[in-house]
């Protein structure tokens, strides 16, 4: 335990053992439960009120932990869960000011791209925090501006790091899920998959249509394209592979209406995802310059299935995703990318 005088602080708008208790979690290395413990008998309030009212004690603890993840990603994750868990544990009350409290916390998550982001998220749920608008500004769906429950936000913060947006996705999905009163708790990112066997491969039935056409990219490889979500099936889970070349784990829901395409996957079934890579192409266009996601998934059998999107290779409306087996087709400068055409 520090000696409490000696805590060298900054001034976060709250009183001092306020801000000594800031200062303490808000630095690298293990939490410092028992400096807090004492700080708290002293008369430290986990739910005071500073003289900014954008923050709380939390969130502006939560805000330091993308630092901390850049050196050590994995225990600082660990470490960001255990200090939510030891807040709510100790009173922190997520309600507050009309739920900004909970709110700010969920807002200083999105920043943290790590899986850890998706198990804090869960926890500020579970104890009733809810995504509100914490400030003035906020988009267009009336979400708060860089909220992990606005797709458009944590993408404009990933850019074209795919692996930063498929953790997030499975953060948003959670997001999703509380949205429409579904359950959450079994939801997590696409590096649940990996070290797990496939045991049968789904698509969600279309409303109308087929679930698959054939594609014939440029290299004249065959693949097959998709509009909605296919499912690899584990034991009790699965992965989903969307048709915006997302993917994220939950667990597997028998009343989802599927059909089952196994057949098409001999190569992979009964073999284990052993790692993912994740990519992208750029098309030029006479208009724009647009970016495709490419994922690669690399079986223990050597295997791969790669993913990727028409995106910016054909009308608006025809967009599709698609998946062929084998490396990623490598591209030439000036490359006009994929051509498709229908079977």
């Amino acid at each position: 335990m520090k000696d409490i005088n000696n805590i060298k602080t900054y001034d976060y708008g709250n009183e001092d053992l306020e801000n000594k208790l800031i200062a303490i979690f808000s630095r690298s290395g293990p939490p410092d439960f028992d400096t807090a413990d004492e700080l708290l008998r002293l008369g430290a309030d986990v739910n005071a009120e500073g003289k900014r009212d954008y923050n709380n004690i939390l969130s502006n603890i939560l805000h330091t932990y993308p630092i901390a993840a850049a050196k050590d990603p994995v225990n600082a994750g660990r470490h960001m869960i255990q200090v939510i868990q030891y807040f709510l544990d100790h009173g922190f009350d997520v309600h507050k000011n009309n739920g900004r409290y909970g709110a700010q916390c969920l807002k200083a998550l999105v920043f943290f791209q790590e899986q850890p982001v998706i198990e804090a998220t869960k926890l500020l749920f579970n104890a009733g925090a809810e995504d509100i608008c914490t400030e003035t500004t906020q988009n267009e769906n009336g979400y708060p501006s860089y909220s992990l429950g606005a797709e458009i936000s944590y993408q404009s913060i990933c850019e074209t790091n795919y692996r930063i947006s498929n953790t997030l996705e499975a953060a948003y999905q959670v997001y999703q899920a509380k949205k429409n009163h579904k359950p959450y708790d079994d939801i997590d990112s696409y590096e649940d998959a990996i070290g797990k066997q496939i045991k049968k491969v789904l698509i969600e039935k279309p409303k109308k249509g087929k679930a698959l056409h054939d594609v014939i990219l440029k290299n004249g490889r065959f693949g097959k394209c998709f509009y909605t979500k296919i499912f690899f099936l584990f034991n009790d889970r699965m992965m989903i592979a969307s048709p915006d070349v997302d993917f994220w784990t939950d667990k597997y829901d028998p009343s989802i209406q599927t059909i089952d395409i196994s057949s098409l996957f001999s190569e992979i079934i009964g073999s284990t995802i052993e790692s993912v890579e994740f990519n992208h192409s750029s098309v030029q266009t006479k208009r724009a310059n647009y970016i495709q996601p490419v994922a690669t998934f690399i079986m223990n059998n050597e295997k791969k299935i790669t993913f990727s999107t028409s995106f910016g290779e054909v009308s608006d409306d025809t967009v599709t995703a698609y998946f062929y087996f084998g490396q990623p087709i490598a591209r030439k400068k000036n490359d006009p990318g994929v051509e498709i055409w229908w079977c």
